[in-house]
């Protein structure tokens, strides 16, 4: 433990620059998935012929491990950021929408039966009624879906990263350095813990008037 000590004192500032590369991908891919898939979910989850057709489409989808088509990404597209950019907004995309849509379909009927009554627009409906009522549920889930996201971006970096922490695991295996392999593999988890506990900060600060 002491070498590992030492090697965080040494490589602290390689250590901080793949922190900051990993984080890049992972808010820019995440934040994709997450806008694209509340937002597509919230108008097909709300109309029922689009929900029938395209809810089968995702259940079949969403199982699928990013892992298995990362290697294809990373030869197709022209650098590995696009690759892991699209691996994670992939990925997450279809669960996000799933669960959007099973949110609709989970609200209390009295509420939308109460905006019909009112007479409300479809935006309406879906920006000031549907939405509101779904965000505990989208905050909530996020924590969760940043660890599993954090997981598949460092897999993917193992694959054909020149930064992150992925590839700083992996180069020092490489080269058989298991103590700097180790400082990586507790940095990552350091990182997801840090990263969680803003993300509960952050969820108890912007839904305060619904526990969740």
């Amino acid at each position: 433990m002491e070498d590992v000590a030492f090697i965080f004192a040494k490589d602290y500032q390689m250590m901080l620059l793949n922190i900051l590369s990993s984080l890049e991908i992972l808010v820019i891919g995440y934040g994709i998935a997450l806008v694209l898939g509340n937002f597509l979910g919230l108008i097909i989850g709300y109309n029922d012929r689009l929900r029938e057709l395209f809810f089968p489409i995702a259940k079949v989808v969403s199982p699928i491990p990013p892992m298995v088509y990362t290697p294809y990404l990373i030869a197709i597209l022209p650098n590995f950021n696009m690759a892991s950019i699209s691996v994670i907004a992939f990925g997450l995309f279809w669960p996000i929408f799933m669960n959007m849509i099973i949110r609709i379909e989970g609200m209390e009927k009295r509420i939308l039966d109460s905006a019909r009554t009112l007479n409300v627009d479809t935006p309406t409906m879906l920006f000031k009624i549907i939405l509101p009522y779904s965000l505990p549920g989208i905050i909530k889930s996020i924590r969760v879906q940043f660890s599993v996201t954090f997981m598949i971006l460092v897999m993917a970096e193992m694959i054909g990263a020149k930064s992150g922490l992925g590839f700083y695991v992996k180069k020092f295996s490489d080269y058989i350095d298991f103590t700097r392999v180790f400082a990586g593999i507790i940095l990552i988890g350091f990182v997801i813990a840090v990263a969680n506990s803003f993300l509960q900060k952050l969820e108890n600060r912007l839904i305060k008037w619904k526990p969740v």
